[in-house]
């Protein structure tokens, strides 16, 4: 036990020391290292240096493409790796500051198992759970438990901080291409070159749509094409109309006649199906004797500006099994289908047009059928390259899309470089050797397809003669295409519509790719590549920040404090040793070999820290109330 003049001089020394601190300002980070809180303070320093490293490594890369390093790095990898550090060394200084609470918490009388709850609290994460719940009037303690719980969240939150998005770059501009033509000439009615090839592909291959026929031109597979009010341009091109004329077919026209069942139907231009079953119930012969299912036939109209199909069909077809008997009232309730069906020229007006993944996607805005009116408006057409008068189908617009923006079409009384086409307005009503002449435009102001009878001509050699009789129940035998066609029986006018139309689509990505030349007419657009960049989400690191700040408050408050307790003993077990029980205790509780009992004498034993004579010790609360009472 200390006397009387030792603890008196030892006052009046600690007195003069507070009175000189008292003095005197000092920075908190001089503060902590003077106290020995040196490493906490580098801990710190670290901490914010991890947190900065990730603030410019996200700012660095914030909306740009994902960065070209070695496979096994990623900017998540790194971003991993700040994280920890992080975290290791925000964790540090709160374990610290936590041991340094738990001398503090024995200033007064306390229980013995708060010793080890709080050195528990100080090791991690579970400790500080049931530190929570065991010691919530412990404040300093609990919110340094806290700070170690959330630190916790920060690996699900700077994971949330990159998300990926897909972004278009631009390539170059005027560099994607989709063909169209205003001028087209075709004199070929052979069945060899281009069109003979797309007629072809058009009835036994028929594109869904004309954009899957044609062929672009799109640097890096993503293009995309300027529109004025969602129009981007303009081609000549073949359009299609269908109408079911099922009731212009005349009712079927059956007998018997002896042992065979016939029949027909035709229509008002000619074109007929007809058909006889042999009755077989009472022979060994089976199948038809003559049978036309369906029968196709074309023709160009009066104006030679489209060509008109008719097809005539029964569907579904007879056979034995549902001819009628002989004496039983003639057939009507089987399903005559007719439709007719015309292509003619057209000018089509497109959409914002795009090229995603190599493929074009092509939205019809308007078609604008434009019949010949022979004998048409002369049109002649200057240049460098040519010298050529146009007679038939010609048509001068008033405007055009240019670039993907409207113009409109002028016209010049004199040619220039730029209006070479000579329009003349409709014949003179008195003399038609001398049409008005409207005036010189440019050519993208002048439509023209020369030869359209040679093109439609080729379809209707084609389609004669009529086709020979698809499938029927019994044999299947015809053209190919009309067996597609006819779709064993269950044809309708919409599939008609259809295969129709994919004829026209082969038909019209041909015209758009070999027009008029010397000069090749392309709309025009801008290529671009499809690119993952990097968007941060900065508001995931509100947490890490709003921890990191309130740690440096929390570990400045347990500094200042251990600096007027003067002992900065924190988490250190040495303590436990040098300043453990007094003799007198460690032999009455020295006997103790088990946890369990040993914290049930804890549970119930009240102890302080306190200045006991030879130093500080960890007293029974009744000897240090029996000391001050010596004193």
């Amino acid at each position: 036990m200390a006397l009387p003049d030792q603890r008196e001089a030892k006052r009046v020394l600690l007195s003069q020391a507070r009175k000189v601190r008292k003095g005197k300002w000092k920075t908190w980070p001089t503060t902590l290292c003077n106290q020995h809180w040196t490493l906490e303070v580098l801990s710190l320093i670290i901490a914010g240096m991890a947190l900065a490293a990730i603030f410019i490594t996200l700012t660095m890369r914030q909306n740009l493409p994902i960065p070209r390093w070695p496979s096994l790095i990623s900017i998540n990898a790194l971003v991993s790796v700040f994280t920890l550090i992080f975290k290791a060394t925000l964790l540090f200084p709160v374990a610290e500051c936590i041991g340094q609470v738990k001398w503090h918490w024995f200033e007064k009388p306390r229980h013995l198992k708060d010793l080890e709850r709080l050195d528990a609290a100080s090791r991690g994460p579970w400790g500080s759970v049931l530190l929570l719940f065991t010691m919530p009037t412990c404040y300093l303690a609990t919110t340094g438990a806290l700070i170690t719980l959330t630190t916790l969240a920060i690996d699900p939150f700077t994971q949330q901080v990159i998300t990926y998005i897909e972004c278009s770059r631009l390539i170059s501009q005027g560099t994607a291409r989709i063909p169209r033509a205003n001028r087209y000439t075709e004199t070929n009615q052979n069945l060899d070159g281009a069109t003979p090839n797309a007629l072809y592909r058009g009835f036994y291959d028929p594109p869904e749509t004309e954009a899957a026929q044609v062929t672009t031109q799109c640097p890096g597979g993503n293009c995309t094409f300027p529109a004025d009010d969602g129009d981007a341009y303009q081609s000549l091109s073949i359009c299609k109309s269908c109408t079911d004329i099922t009731k212009s077919a005349s009712p079927i026209i059956s007998n018997w006649r002896l042992d065979t069942f016939s029949w027909s139907s035709s229509l008002p231009s000619g074109l007929s199906i007809s058909g006889s079953i042999q009755d077989t119930s009472s022979s060994n012969d089976t199948g038809p004797l003559t049978n036309s299912d369906m029968n196709v036939t074309g023709w160009l109209d009066d104006t030679a500006s489209s060509l008109v199909v008719q097809t005539l069909m029964l569907n579904p077809p007879f056979d034995t099994e549902s001819m009628p008997l002989p004496g039983s009232p003639d057939l009507t309730d089987h399903h005559l289908l007719a439709v007719e069906c015309t292509w003619h020229s057209c000018i089509k007006t497109y959409g914002s047009s795009q090229i995603i993944d190599f493929r074009l996607e092509e939205n019809i805005i308007s078609e604008v059928r434009v019949p010949a009116s022979p004998p048409g408006p002369i049109v002649e057409v200057i240049g460098s390259h040519f010298s050529s008068y146009y007679t038939g189908w010609n048509f001068c617009a008033n405007q055009t899309l240019r670039h993907g923006t409207w113009v409109d079409c002028t016209y010049t009384v004199a040619p220039s470089d730029t209006n070479v086409v000579l329009c003349y307005d409709t014949l003179h009503p008195n003399d038609h050797k001398y049409p008005a002449v409207r005036g010189y435009t440019s050519l993208d102001c002048f439509w023209t397809w020369q030869g359209f009878a040679s093109v439609f001509g080729a379809i209707e050699t084609f389609l004669l003669p009529s086709a020979i009789p698809p499938p029927t129940v019994y044999d299947n035998y015809g053209a190919s295409w009309a067996i597609n066609l006819y779709a064993n029986g269950t044809a309708n006018s919409t599939s008609v519509s259809t295969f129709i139309g994919g004829i026209a689509n082969s038909l019209a990505a041909n015209l758009r790719e070999n027009g008029d030349q010397p000069t090749p007419q392309y709309a025009q657009g801008d290529a671009y590549t499809t690119e993952t960049r990097i968007r941060v989400q900065w508001r995931w690191l509100l947490l890490p920040c709003a921890l990191y700040l309130f740690t440096i408050i929390y570990s400045i408050l347990i500094a200042r404090r251990a600096r007027h307790w003067q002992r900065t003993w924190k988490s250190s077990s040495l303590a436990l040793l040098f300043h453990g029980f007094d003799s007198g205790t460690r032999e009455a509780y020295g006997a103790l070999t088990k946890a369990s009992a040993m914290d049930d004498i804890a549970e119930q034993m009240h102890v302080q820290l306190a200045d006991w004579k030879a130093g500080w010790r960890f007293v029974p609360v009744k000897e240090v109330v029996r000391t001050n009472d010596e004193e």
